[in-house]
């Protein structure tokens, strides 16, 4: 699913670009060449669905320009209760 996270990212979707802004060296468009971190990143609990599962995800973004493979990010979460 073709998807520019630059555009993407100023909507603010469950609160993914305040994280961004607070919580790691990565906020802002367009991303340049080198390596990005977030840190003990905390998302605002009250824009996540109140039906996500608690528990441990993990996902990984592969980011290609046409075919040609620019990247990826691997992201690994813990949902609890506080």
């Amino acid at each position: 699913m073709p998807l520019n996270a630059c555009e993407e990212l100023p909507k603010n979707i469950f609160g993914i670009y305040d994280m961004l802004k607070t919580y790691t060296n990565a906020d802002r468009c367009p991303f340049k060449m080198g390596n990005y971190y977030i840190r003990h990143g905390v998302f605002n609990v009250s824009k996540l669905p109140p039906y996500l599962p608690r528990g441990q995800y993990k996902a990984e973004i592969k980011g290609y320009n046409n075919k040609d493979y620019v990247g990826e990010v691997n992201i690994i979460a813990t949902v609890i209760d506080l």
